[in-house]
């Protein structure tokens, strides 16, 4: 299970190394801040857990940057605008 899951951060780590490393230093973090008798933590296990932290952070670190291109598409196309 476990390899599965570290393969699986490997092949992500690939595609977006520099998101993925400051997921991962931040699910680091988060993991250090979190009590040793937080129900997830217990229920998941060390390692799955900044597994499962470092992933939501993942997604919200590349949908914040999707976002941004978004913006600053829109923001382009309305100085100027075509036709």
């Amino acid at each position: 299970m476990i390899e599965k899951a570290l393969d699986i951060l490997g092949k992500i780590l690939d595609s977006y190394f520099i998101p993925a490393i400051v997921s991962l230093t931040a699910a680091i973090g988060v993991y250090s801040l979190t009590g040793n008798d937080f129900w997830l933590l217990n229920k998941l296990g060390r390692e799955l857990y900044i597994v499962l932290i470092f992933l939501i952070l993942l997604i919200l670190i590349l949908l914040a940057k999707y976002i941004g291109v978004k913006i600053k598409k829109m923001a382009r196309e309305s100085c100027h605008p075509m036709g």
